[in-house]
């Protein structure tokens, strides 16, 4: 595509069968400098322009043969000579004519008898916007070129991120069934067994965060389809519960739970479990030590169920309660918390859509948050 550059002379064609007038176009246009290419038939312009497409046109529109209507036309069919600039000088003066030239894809029209001045203002007028019309097409490649290789650097991060991811999930699940066996020897207690605890609690928070990472790292590329079978509530509160216990020893918080084990809801148990394990790790991380947090869960009568974790900390502002569900999204107050990674809300928000239910945040009474979930039975 021919643009033209703000250092070089402008390459004009003039196109007009009447000699006087191709004579005076071409005299004025010399002499302000531009390259000018007289010719004086339709025919023989797109021959001209087709050899050496020009900056811009100007185009009689009564000829013989071949009129400037259908030679703008045809211009504009071309791939390369459409962007070309083409501006009508005709004796031609009603609405419909000027019409009919900007339907053919003229970008200005002159009447004769016209003025040097007029046509030479229109011409730089319609060169200055095709040079910036250039400059902009040139930044807007550039522009996507920098966008892919940006796309294409951040799905290389996320493949190498999830391989080390993948590569740790072993590891991790071997160290949590180590140290359970050593829990469970007779003999084993004191200092050693706070110890220990410690260190599962930390490992079970490594391996929870492995498993999100992947699950949300491959929600733009898959879609995460629980396994559902019916579950007793009881058993997805007692893994829950049990991985709660280890978080609260450390830090000073209690916990509780208000629900009817009894009943059975039809789930993916595990995500399930590690969407209330995150909803209460996020609640220990930002309400203050030696507060209770507060686990309520009601089942339905169709194998469905709603929970609601709620914290006593510092609440999160109306403006931002859909955001907090984004990928490495992080609150001001994250500066109270233990520690925030943003992926444990964002598998929650992944889990409970991909069992078709919602999750939203509200505020809890008479202060802090609520973490509220629905999710139904049927899939």
């Amino acid at each position: 595509m021919p643009t033209t550059q703000t250092n070089s002379v402008a390459d004009v064609l003039v196109v007009d069968d009447a000699p006087a007038n191709l004579q005076l176009l071409f005299g004025m246009l010399k002499e302000r400098g531009y390259r000018v290419r007289p010719v004086p038939s339709g025919r023989m312009a797109l021959q001209a322009a087709r050899a050496q497409p020009p900056d811009l046109v100007l185009l009689d529109v009564n000829m013989p043969e071949l009129n400037g209507y259908d030679v703008c036309r045809t211009m504009k069919q071309d791939e390369v000579l459409r962007s070309i600039p083409v501006i009508f000088i005709s004796a031609l003066s009603e609405p419909f004519d000027k019409l009919q030239a900007f339907a053919a894809g003229g970008v200005d029209y002159v009447t004769k008898p016209f003025h040097l001045d007029e046509v030479r203002a229109r011409i730089e007028t319609h060169l200055t916007l095709r040079r910036m019309q250039g400059r902009l097409e040139v930044q807007n490649r550039e522009l996507a070129e920098a966008n892919e290789r940006l796309r294409e650097l951040e799905a290389a991060r996320q493949t190498l991120a999830s391989a080390i991811v993948h590569d740790l999930k072993s590891p991790l699940a071997a160290i949590l069934a180590n140290i359970e066996y050593l829990l469970r020897l007779e003999g084993m207690g004191g200092e050693t067994q706070e110890v220990l605890q410690d260190v599962l609690a930390a490992s079970d928070g490594a391996h929870r965060i492995a498993l999100n990472l992947l699950d949300v790292a491959s929600m733009a590329d898959t879609k995460l389809v629980p396994v559902r079978r019916l579950t007793p509530l009881g058993d997805l509160l007692d893994r829950a519960k049990a991985t709660a216990q280890l978080v609260t020893r450390l830090t000073g918080h209690a916990l509780a739970i208000e629900a009817d084990g009894e009943r059975e809801v039809f789930v993916d148990p595990d995500l399930v479990t590690r969407v209330i394990e995150n909803l209460l790790d996020n609640a220990f991380k930002y309400a203050p030590r030696t507060t209770t947090v507060r686990l309520v869960v009601n089942a339905d009568e169709e194998h469905g169920f709603s929970l609601r974790v709620e914290d006593r900390g510092y609440g999160i502002p109306p403006e931002q309660r859909e955001q907090v569900f984004e990928r490495y999204f992080r609150l001001n107050r994250d500066a109270h918390a233990r520690t925030s990674r943003g992926l444990g809300l964002a598998f929650c928000k992944l889990a409970v859509e991909a069992h078709g239910g919602r999750i939203w945040v509200e505020d809890a009474a008479p202060e802090g948050t609520a973490f509220c979930a629905k999710i139904p039975g049927a899939p």
